[in-house]
């Protein structure tokens, strides 16, 4: 099973391949406040909207990671009729590969929804943590169980364990045991996943 393909095919209609509201997606771009010499990492970008929101807002410089070429090349479409094809780099690798170059380089470092890319929410955190200068933003969106899950439902999503997603406030105090101190939470509602369509 080619996990690209479908994650692609199932967000087709959508800006942003995670359950975050566009509503929520804005206000964490206005809450950021960056500078235009700002640099922002997104580790499994996707079609990079919310990197190409922040250029149009901040004019800052971003680094797109992502491991599916097809969504690249359609960032790319969309960049290039509203931002300057310079402001962002994109990768299209497998981000284990790439992350360790950037050490203290990011004001901003984002995994929303792709935290499988390097492993776990705690790996990605710890990435995340070098890679962002002292003082920066790590913004992660981590999927978790409402309810715990019958046998049935991790069947259908392929032989899924219980174990892969914790519970909120587990995932919260991952990141306070690494150092991070949480500023802002924005937990998806079910009124994000019906807006999604």
């Amino acid at each position: 099973m080619d996990r690209n393909k479908y994650s692609s095919i199932a967000h087709r209609e959508h800006l942003f391949s995670n359950p975050i509201s566009e509503i929520k997606i804005n206000r964490i771009i206005d809450f950021l406040q960056l500078e235009p010499h700002a640099k922002v990492l997104d580790i499994g970008a996707g079609k990079c909207e919310l990197l190409i929101r922040l250029v149009e807002k901040y004019g800052i410089e971003a680094t797109a990671v992502e491991s599916y070429e097809g969504s690249i090349l359609e960032a790319k479409q969309q960049a290039q009729k509203r931002i300057p094809e310079e402001k962002i780099t994109y990768i299209v690798q497998d981000a284990k590969q790439v992350i360790s170059e950037y050490v203290n380089h990011f004001d901003v470092g984002i995994c929303v929804g792709s935290t499988h890319a390097l492993g776990s929410l705690e790996l990605t955190l710890q990435a995340l943590k070098r890679n962002v200068k002292k003082g920066g933003f790590i913004l992660v969106g981590e999927g978790y169980w409402k309810n715990k899950p019958s046998q049935e439902y991790l069947d259908a999503l392929g032989g899924a364990d219980e174990s892969e997603l914790k519970k909120h406030h587990e995932n919260v105090f991952i990141g306070e045991r690494m150092g991070l101190v949480p500023i802002w939470s924005v937990v998806a509602s079910d009124d994000d996943w019906d807006e999604l369509g």
